[in-house]
């Protein structure tokens, strides 16, 4: 194969003088003497999984059987769910998780908020009409017949949406080029009055008939520019018709928003208190959202910001939550508002309470207390960092200039490991008072999730890795799994994956470069699978590839997809189902690159600590066999059909377990070597069809 043909000779030749062992001295044909090779080093650290091999299995037939066979046949087939690594990590931490939450009252003042909520507890239902009532009647105090009613509808919209009622549209923080800026989006969301509403806003004095104005004006404008939903014209009649068109071609026409020139969009950023209008980014959606803004007449602007207060009525009571969606006229949302108890508690826990979690976990003893795993891996990860700029140097089909980019962002990628570097901010810990309404917690938690935004506005990223991730709202210090974030040109690794039982560090050391190949490698890869090539080094999408390297890319893709689509899942459970390579190529790329980059990185380990002959070739054997036994699972039918259809019906992205064992070495050329792999083995795959790009 000529694919990295230069590094692969020339590490091959390598290899080849460390596996020869010498006891004498001998001579060349020139008659010069030749140093023996000295003894090689020996692994005195622990190997833990003899005892999971089936030597009886063929490692060219079914590696994924043969590293860990025996462990598979003394699992009995669950009758729902998996056994393996991930349940029984997720079972540690569920039960550490439940240890921290414990120490936090929040967490049992929001059940018990939801249990009041559930059971219409009348003192919230009075609690919340309050609140609403406040913020319609600063509405209604606004002067109408100023020249400015307009845009001071949108200031105190603005201002309201600040104080955490939910508007329709949400002020929030993101980045662009990799620098912190506020954004604007659109809630899942759409307005309609249930029965409890329009009475309460008749008794509160506004007309009967605005209850229909809340389904014409807020869904008509807001919604359907944010999503192309299929809607009845003829049930919301001509007014809805029109604007619908009106404001469809004002989106069409937007392109790049200058926001000095959109007198309403302006006003509410004002009024959320946003001054500096270069700090705001916009994207598809923004802009969408802001120039239906900015399409409104007054008595549209009035009605909107009327119907979206209004909807906060959902937080009195389940029953008027259930009146609601009871109402909803596309069915097509149901599915996607926030208006579940467990989405509601979701909300609550993740946008609020998980910044304190974390807090109290990275304190915990249960995080890594001597920072051991946590500076290994942060020395591990520079050693695949490395390695992977090593490949992309070597590599044939791509020209200099994509290489000197792909450098520039594998260099530019930042990393986290297990927890962060700096303390948590005890001033943005979520307070929860339980004597007041559901609505006042989730107000809360949109005011704490502003206040940890605004000290990220204006910031560099990569001077601000730990601070940017601690504000995210979907990092959790326990969670089972590690990721890539495109947007920021960073992977993230916590703990639960980097220890036991994944690994422990009195392990051998093929554990842990098998280990850092399944997480680190592969997250780096990320950064250059089919989607992630398609962002540069400060997570702006940009295409820094040449044409050339860019139809080479494309045709590696198809190389991964059609051999993984030869893989059979397994013939006794699911007969005739095989992985779905179009659908995991993502992380089928990067299972590879990761499994790769290992590979380099643990070969350099091991001659420079003189690691040579059969030992040299039993560490790296291990680390293949290692490799295939972290990603150990056995699924019950019902769990592999439903994993399967996940796959197909594009809700998940990943092949099974043994695919992504059996997937990367059949495409990895060292393994045919060490485990003797010839034409007449199940998994070969001849040199040039062998599916490799990073």
């Amino acid at each position: 194969m000529r694919r990295h043909l230069l590094p692969f000779v020339a590490v091959a030749l390598g290899l080849a003088s460390a596996l020869v062992s010498c006891s004498d001295s001998t001579y060349d044909p020139n008659n010069q003497p030749i140093e023996p090779t000295p003894p090689s080093a020996v692994d005195k650290k622990v190997w833990p999984y003899d005892k999971m091999m089936d030597s009886t299995v063929v490692p060219g037939n079914n590696f994924f059987m043969y590293s860990l066979g025996k462990w598979w046949k003394e699992q009995p087939l669950p009758e729902s769910g998996m056994v393996g690594i991930i349940p029984e990590t997720s079972d540690k931490w569920r039960l550490i998780a439940k240890s921290i939450t414990a120490q936090m009252p929040e967490y049992a003042s929001v059940d018990e908020l939801i249990a009041k909520w559930e059971n219409g507890d009348a003192t919230m239902k009075a609690q919340t009409e309050e609140i609403i009532k406040a913020a319609i009647d600063r509405v209604n105090a606004l002067d109408n017949t100023s020249a400015d009613f307009r845009e001071n509808i949108f200031a105190l919209a603005g201002q309201l949406a600040k104080d955490g009622y939910w508007m329709g549209v949400t002020i929030d923080w993101t980045t662009k080029t990799r620098v912190g800026c506020h954004c604007v989006y659109l809630s899942n969301q759409i307005a309609v009055p249930c029965d409890y509403t329009k009475n309460k806003l008749a008794e509160w004095g506004l007309p009967e008939e605005f209850g229909n104005s809340i389904v014409n004006y807020a869904t008509g404008v807001l919604f359907k520019v944010f999503a192309d939903y299929s809607l009845n014209d003829n049930h919301y009649g001509a007014p809805y018709k029109e604007r619908k068109e009106r404001v469809t071609r004002s989106v069409e026409e937007v392109g790049n928003i200058d926001l000095n020139k959109f007198k309403a969009a302006k006003a509410f950023l004002k009024g959320a208190g946003i001054e500096d209008m270069s700090k705001v980014y916009l994207n598809e959606s923004s802009r969408a959202c802001l120039s239906a803004i900015e399409e409104m007449t007054a008595e549209e602007a009035y009605s909107w910001l009327i119907c979206s207060l209004a909807n906060n009525m959902i937080y009195a009571s389940k029953a008027e939550m259930t009146d609601y969606m009871a109402k909803v006229p596309y069915d097509v949302l149901k599915g996607n508002t926030l208006l579940t108890v467990e989405k509601i508690k979701g909300h609550i826990y993740r946008r609020g309470l998980l910044y304190e979690y974390n807090a109290r976990l990275a304190e915990s003893p249960y995080l890594d207390p001597t920072n051991e795993i946590k500076k290994t891996n942060e020395k591990l990860g520079k050693e695949f960092i490395a390695a992977f700029r090593e490949r992309i140097s070597n590599l044939k089909w791509m020209s200099e200039a994509t290489k000197k980019v792909a450098i520039e962002k594998l260099d530019a990628m930042k990393t986290f490991y297990v927890k962060p570097d700096i303390p948590f901010n005890k001033e943005h810990f979520l307070k929860i008072d339980k004597n007041k309404s559901l609505l006042e917690a989730v107000m809360n938690v949109q005011r704490i999730t502003n206040k940890r935004g605004a000290e990220l506005i204006g910031k560099k990223f990569e001077d601000n890795v730990d601070k940017f991730l601690m504000a995210y709202t979907e990092f959790d210090l326990s969670m089972v799994n590690a990721f890539y974030l495109r947007d920021w040109n960073v992977f993230v690794a916590f703990l639960p994956m980097l220890d036991d039982p994944f690994y422990k560090l009195e392990q051998s050391d093929a554990c842990l470069y098998a280990v850092g190949a399944y997480l680190i490698g592969h997250e780096m890869t990320h950064g250059f699978d089919a989607s992630g090539s398609k962002f540069d080094k400060n997570g702006d999408q940009r295409n820094w590839w040449t044409a050339n390297d860019r139809i080479d890319y494309e045709q590696r893709v198809q190389n991964f997809i059609r051999n993984y689509s030869m893989l059979e899942i397994d013939p006794d459970l699911v007969p005739g189902r095989y992985c779905n390579g179009k659908a995991t190529v993502d992380e089928n790329i990067a299972d590879c690159g990761g499994l790769n980059i290992g590979y380099d990185a643990y070969l350099k380990h091991l001659l420079e600590e003189g690691f040579n002959g059969e030992e040299l070739k039993k560490q790296l054997q291990r680390y293949f066999i290692a490799y295939a036994i972290i990603n150990r699972s056995k699924c019950s039918y019902s769990a592999l059909v439903s994993s399967l259809n996940a796959d197909d019906n594009g809700t998940d992205n990943h092949a099974t377990d043994k695919e992504r064992v059996n997937g990367p070495v059949m495409n990895n050329d060292w393994w045919y070597e060490l485990f003797g792999v010839t034409p007449n083995n199940t998994l070969y795959v001849a040199p040039e069809r062998r599916a490799v790009i990073w």
